[in-house]
């Protein structure tokens, strides 16, 4: 795995409460099967009053995530 630490801009969202990223650029990881395996890796906590705005962090957390590379 590489590039972890795109994950830490998810920090920046204002609608950011909470973020514990577990894993490292060099870490090697097992593929993920169910929410306590993916739990593993990390989390990210959204929250806010305004839904529309915990969805749009939430894509945009997504896209963070996306930018990872995990490599075989």
């Amino acid at each position: 795995m590489t590039n972890t630490e795109i994950l830490q801009e998810i920090r920046t969202l204002p609608t950011c409460r909470g973020l514990e990223v577990r894993v490292r650029t060099g870490d090697t990881i097992a593929a993920t099967s169910d929410l306590l395996s993916s739990n593993a890796l990390g989390w990210a906590l959204p929250a806010d009053r305004d839904a529309a705005a915990v969805e749009r962090d939430h894509r945009l957390a997504r896209a963070f995530a996306e930018r990872l590379r995990i490599t075989a």
